[in-house]
């Protein structure tokens, strides 16, 4: 008995394919939370999404407060958020004398689905002069 390639082959294909329809559907149907709550609070422009757990995250914020040439506020978005967006601020370079209109905003929050609404909110109440550069994922 001889194996028969086309049809291994075939098959193999025909797995692949299904499993590339399968993840798809499933990254549609979960979504990303954190670009569902930037679009829904009506930012258009590209940011970053960084997680709290990597270690060059404090260099990198740096980078972007830097480039942009504002003072920077760091936002928690839920009240337990608080003391890590105050490390985080504590971190970065002081812009408060830099002259420019408005701020760079750094959203501090959770990537949960339950609180996608709470990020949504915090971001559609700032003020018009200010800019989101990051998220940063708790």
């Amino acid at each position: 008995m001889t194996p028969d390639w086309r049809l291994a082959s075939g098959l193999a294909l025909a797995a692949a394919v299904i499993a590339g329809v399968a993840v798809a559907a499933l990254r549609r149907l979960r979504g990303n939370t954190v670009r569902t709550a930037l679009t829904t609070a009506g930012i258009g422009h590209p940011v970053v999404v960084a997680h709290d757990d990597d270690p060059a995250l404090v260099d990198r914020l740096t980078a972007l407060c830097v480039a942009a040439a504002r003072p920077v506020r760091v936002l928690p978005v839920s009240p337990s958020l608080a003391e890590r967006a105050e490390e985080l601020a504590r971190a970065l370079p002081d812009k408060a004398s830099e002259p420019a209109d408005g701020t760079a905003v750094i959203a501090v929050a959770t990537n949960d689905r339950e609180r996608r609404n709470d990020l949504a909110t915090a971001l559609a109440v700032l003020p018009a002069s200010s800019v989101l550069v990051a998220v940063v994922l708790a």
